[in-house]
């Protein structure tokens, strides 16, 4: 009987063993994002581990965060990163990942009170493969004791894309829905009673300057229904606009017709201060820093690509046409250039979603 109870004993002992040293194990053979959390005092020091090796450098990741409301973010190390920041969210965002596959990003979360809890937080991790978007969720898991983990973070070098791009933007997220409070600083309006909007190369510019995001002196301009300031949609991880009440649309009016001026040879980037009309049009990139001059000339297409200052983004588009078919038909033609796009819609300068768009147009 003994002998029996000895032997039960060494079975469980075996698989406690087994199931402690087997959390320890990582596969570095497919994609993984790891969380480990330190406490100290009311701040939390989040790290998180990716993994990205087999996916193609040049194409987009996101790491989206989501924690309590009351506590303060703060990214401390990026690693090459675009990010955003709002109450209860953090994005993390590469147009090209880095040279190594695996990585690590640190931020800082801050309560005003004191901690007496665990803090829960949730995440994913979003990337484009061959069959469409997938997604991996964060894993809570301790590698920071992991020795063979520790010699890789330390050895870490500082960031390099692993594609050829200039600098960091995003071609597959809804800026749009990029919140206000990010960590890359934008030009603040100079007067904060009116909330004006900075745009790009507005006509009636006080000086001979070159075009500033930031109006120093009041310019006197002829744009009618400019786009509300303080309309901010929420951080989407994927093309697809989220689902919302669509708000009653009164229109009497039909759309004018938009007519599209083609190129000859290069594309040419043109800069509006406020589109005018209702219009479809197939949204090709966005930056929180202004992208240089000819960025897009190399896909030479025969619409000019038009760039808008709005909610704090650099937002690039293809194209305006009056009914979505054209819109989707010219999407798939961006698309066999080997860029991410989407479709969008506004009217008289502001963003529209989809359904409005069809209510408008009566199709």
């Amino acid at each position: 009987m003994r002998n029996v109870v000895s032997f039960v004993t060494l079975i469980i002992l075996s698989l406690i063993v087994s199931l402690v040293f087997g959390q320890n194990e990582l596969n570095f053979d497919k994609v993984f994002c790891y969380r480990q959390i330190e406490k100290q005092d009311n701040v939390l020091t989040v790290t998180l581990l990716i993994n990205t090796k087999g996916l193609e450098r040049e194409k987009t990741l996101k790491i989206k965060e989501k924690f309590p409301n009351g506590f303060k973010c703060k990214v401390i190390e990026p690693y090459g990163s675009t990010n955003a920041v709002t109450d209860n969210s953090l994005l993390f965002v590469w147009s090209a990942l880095p040279v190594n596959d695996l990585f690590i990003v640190k931020y800082q979360l801050t309560s005003s009170v004191a901690l007496n809890e665990s803090v829960n937080i949730i995440g994913n991790v979003s990337f484009l493969s061959e069959t469409g978007i997938k997604y991996v969720s964060v894993e809570q898991r301790d590698f920071l004791q992991n020795k063979d983990i520790q010699a890789q973070i330390k050895s870490l070098p500082p960031y390099k894309p692993g594609a050829n791009v200039s600098q960091p933007i995003s071609s597959n997220i809804l800026v749009a829905d990029v919140p206000k409070q990010t960590e890359v600083k934008q030009p603040e309006p100079s007067e904060p009673t009116s909330k004006p909007i900075p745009r790009t190369n507005v006509k009636e510019e006080p000086t001979k300057t070159s075009p500033q995001p930031v109006i120093q002196q009041p310019v006197k301009t002829e744009t009618k229904n400019e786009p509300k300031a303080e309309t901010v949609e929420r951080v989407v991880l994927t093309e697809d606009v989220p689902e919302a009440i669509p708000q009653p649309v009164k229109r009497e009016d039909r759309p004018t017709q938009v007519v599209n001026k083609p190129v000859d040879s290069k594309s040419v980037t043109s800069y509006a201060s406020a589109p005018t009309g209702f219009y479809y049009t197939v949204q090709i990139g966005a930056s929180p820093k202004k992208l240089p001059a000819g960025y897009y000339d190399k896909y030479s297409f025969k619409y000019s690509v038009d760039e808008l200052y709005i909610d704090n983004m650099y937002k690039y588009s293809v194209g305006k046409f009056s009914t979505l078919k054209e819109a989707n038909q010219y999407q798939n033609e961006v698309k066999q250039k080997g860029l991410q796009c989407f479709v969008v819609a506004y009217n008289n300068g502001a963003r529209i979603t989809i359904k409005e768009a069809l209510q408008i147009s009566g199709q």
